[in-house]
């Protein structure tokens, strides 16, 4: 079983990374349970409740937690039609509604669709290097975890019970002020978990696992930068050339699993993005939980751009640190092994670096968050008036 490892401190030649590679199937069923990853346990009983990743054993308790899981979003999926067709509200408001619950299913069965896909790439994580990489990931998910019940909290200061409570209950007024706030406080936290929490985690995964590449590669430059020209010897240039072909092979696995479903996240967290700040536009009061819910969807966007695009600029890092190392290696000590290595040195710089895409339309960089907040104002502001 092959493995890299950035992290090591002497000239010696590389070994085991964290990124370690399974070529069997079998094997990764068996390596999603074990703790050793960089992705916090959580998240790995998710993605097992939902069945996007394979289970070796399934026994009766997965199974019913699966059936649940399903009845689940089947409900709030029938809920959310169900209210959107009864409320006084816009069309365009309905088909802004429409659209986003569309894209989640359609999430969840790409989702399904790739689930081999993501154990095997599951397989290949093991231990991070990186603490404060570890840190933040878990950080971000404690945050997410929160969202549900700050949501639920702001709904109520903004919206009161007694006026929002009869929407809830499809069209039935309730006389209780506390079974009012009782049914606004069920509805908004177990919509907001089964419906923006699913997309949040995915997110939350997508990011984690381009992070844990940007970093593997930022560390692999870092490491190549430390070697002097005389230790830089041709052994050395072609295991590190080794150990970046590893995680290209699993960039193209994170791309391969997650091309279709980060676009429609992308999509679903802007199409949401925009018909809550068209209504903050027109209304004439501060509303905290549009305020709130904007921000999320804005920050689900702008963190896939951030850490996917992260991993382009750390390839080109690395391209220029090992393409300046080699040119001072040839230029010190010259010999018939440095120039065998000329021939790999030129089809490693001339390579395009590789960048993460949505379906092969949409390409993630850093810079594209930019291009996203002025598209995001642009069609907030012109389809106001047609949609609200």
């Amino acid at each position: 079983m092959s493995s890299i490892n950035i992290a090591s401190s002497s000239v010696r030649p590389l070994t085991s990374v964290g990124i370690e590679v399974n070529h069997h199937l079998s094997q990764s069923h068996s390596d999603v349970h074990y703790p050793h990853y960089i992705l916090p346990k959580f998240i790995l009983r998710y993605l097992r409740w939902a069945r996007f990743v394979e289970e070796s054993d399934k026994n009766f308790k997965s199974r019913l937690i699966w059936f649940i899981f399903y009845l689940v979003l089947v409900f709030m999926s029938l809920d959310r039609v169900i209210l959107h067709c009864i409320a006084k509200t816009s069309t365009g408001s309905k088909l802004v509604s429409f659209l986003n619950l569309a894209c989640n299913l359609a999430i969840w069965h790409y989702m399904r669709h790739k689930r081999t896909q993501l154990t095997i790439l599951l397989g290949k994580l093991q231990k991070t290097h990186f603490p404060a990489l570890r840190f933040g990931i878990y950080f971000c998910l404690i945050l997410l975890l929160c969202l549900p019940f700050a949501n639920t909290i702001f709904s109520l200061i903004s919206c009161p019970a007694s006026k929002c409570s009869h929407v809830y209950a499809y069209g039935y007024y309730i006389n209780s002020f506390y079974g009012q706030i009782m049914v606004q406080t069920f509805k908004e936290l177990f919509e907001y978990v089964v419906v923006n929490t699913q997309l949040n985690l995915l997110t939350h995964l997508y990011c984690s696992l381009c992070l844990y590449c940007s970093s593997s590669i930022n560390s692999l430059a870092d490491k190549v930068a430390k070697y002097s020209p005389e230790e830089f010897v041709h052994i050395i240039q072609l295991d590190i050339l080794r150990h970046k072909a590893k995680i290209d092979a699993l960039l193209h696995d994170i791309q391969n699993t997650f091309s279709k479903p980060s676009l429609l996240l992308i999509m679903a967290n802007c199409i949401s993005c925009i018909f809550r700040l068209g209504l903050i536009l027109i209304s004439p009061n501060i509303h905290i939980q549009l305020l709130f819910t904007c921000t999320i969807h804005f920050a689900c966007v702008a963190s896939v751009l951030w850490s996917a695009g992260a991993v382009p600029v750390a390839l080109n890092k690395l391209k220029e640190v090992f393409n300046e190392k080699a040119h001072l290696r040839l230029l010190s000590a010259p010999t018939t092994d440095e120039l065998q290595m000329i021939l790999i040195k030129k089809e490693f710089i001339d390579k395009t670096n590789f960048a993460l895409s949505g379906w092969d339309i949409v390409v993630y960089k850093k810079n594209s968050i930019l291009a996203f907040v002025g598209t995001l104002l642009t069609y907030s502001l012109l389809t106001t008036d047609d949609i609200f």
